[in-house]
């Protein structure tokens, strides 16, 4: 592609800017697909090494670049699900404690309309 935009030969060179547009947008797709891929990936990974924290964030980067992956989406509510739970068996100071688990259902039930 570069060598495309930057030949000598004019006949060698994309006709438009449009055209050069058009396929760095083909570019920035597959670059889009492998990185999310690989983040879910490492996601999935953290999930079981009971890294919540970890996992939320890495999981947070990929529903930012693709609001609609749905193993993110599924993963994501795992975390937050495991992450509820944890918190009630640890503490009951916390919020997701204090209102037992009807809070932590009722937040999993509100994300899942976001779908």
């Amino acid at each position: 592609m570069i060598k495309r935009a930057l030949a000598k030969d004019r006949e060698e060179r994309y006709a438009t800017a449009e055209d050069f547009a058009f396929d760095l947008g083909r570019v920035q797709e597959q670059i889009k697909k492998t990185m999310v891929s690989d983040y879910v990936n490492r996601a999935k990974v953290a999930v079981e090494k009971s890294d919540l924290p970890k996992a939320k964030e890495i999981l947070q980067i990929v529903l930012k670049v693709d609001t609609q992956h749905s193993v993110a989406k599924e993963l994501m509510m795992e975390v937050q699900a495991a992450a509820c739970s944890a918190s009630n068996a640890a503490s009951r100071s916390n919020s997701c404690a204090r209102t037992p688990k009807r809070r932590c259902r009722r937040e999993l039930r509100g994300r899942a309309r976001l779908r």
